[in-house]
């Protein structure tokens, strides 16, 4: 969870504007694993990954706690 925080940092301090994903892989906190899930936000509008948090009983306990 730290990574993500890390790269939503990197992102919000990002000024420029942004052409292409690949320009982010410099950025501190964008490792590959997330550059990829930009990359398939940008090209899907959606990260497959992430589209069944809503419904996922593991998290939904954990965000009780």
């Amino acid at each position: 969870m730290w990574g993500y925080r890390r790269a939503v940092i990197s992102l919000k301090q990002y000024d420029k504007p942004l052409y292409d994903v690949d320009e982010l892989k410099d950025l501190p906190g964008i490792g590959k694993g997330i550059l990829d899930k930009l990359k398939e936000f940008a090209a899907e509008g959606h990260i497959a990954r992430f589209d069944n948090l809503d419904t996922d009983e593991k998290l939904k306990v954990l965000t009780m706690f």
